[in-house]
């Protein structure tokens, strides 16, 4: 939609140009004329089809077969294009590059699609993904994966990867913490001591 005061296209190219920035992978971003002739199309396409799985979401307030089959055409097309740009880095180095952060929420939203329609193994697959690119440093993914491992009845799993969200909370624990984190966490550290003394850990 155009806003008021802005002229017709305006607003196609201020998104097309936000767009060139989020997928830019850093090589051919000094182009003077800051076009995105470098980014593939299957590169746009898998971002396109990103966006249209999580209005998706939006409009119908749940995951679907719809939005599953979806996030996985976004990986199958982009996923690969993306993530051949990472550099390599060790673990205490690692840090999540922007461009690539959009691939990984793509895994954990393909995670939660998987398990509303009860494809379990297609949501561990999904989540193990999203944490093995974030090298276990993403909170976000790790609640996917406590999730996936919960349903599945996967108590070790479970139990690690809230052990860790709780370690790196721990590192960032002079950020604001929301409201609703708040209290999701609150949940998970009841859920973590009923692991423990379950598993007696």
């Amino acid at each position: 939609s155009v806003r008021a005061g802005q002229r017709p296209g305006e607003a196609e190219g201020i998104r097309d140009g936000a767009l060139v920035k989020l997928l830019e992978d850093g090589e051919g971003g000094d182009d003077d004329d800051g076009g995105g002739a470098g980014i593939s199309e299957d590169l746009i396409r898998g971002y396109d089809l990103y966006e249209q799985a999580n209005d998706q979401v939006k409009l119908k307030r749940r995951h679907t077969a719809e939005t599953a089959g979806l996030y996985q055409e976004a990986i199958d097309s982009a996923a690969e294009i993306v993530l051949s740009s990472m550099i390599a880095l060790s673990d205490a180095e690692f840090t999540l590059p922007p461009n690539v952060e959009w691939v990984v929420d793509c895994y954990r939203q393909l995670a939660t699609s998987k398990l509303a329609v009860f494809d379990r193994d297609g949501a561990l697959e999904a989540a193990q993904r999203a944490c093995e690119i974030t090298r276990k440093n993403d909170v976000a993914s790790l609640e996917v994966m406590a999730e996936v491992c919960k349903v599945r009845g996967d108590g070790e799993e479970e139990l690690e990867a809230l052990r860790r969200i709780f370690r790196l909370d721990e590192k960032n624990s002079d950020d604001e913490v929301p409201r609703d984190v708040a209290l999701r966490r609150r949940e998970q550290g009841f859920r973590l001591a009923s692991l423990e003394k379950a598993l007696g850990n």
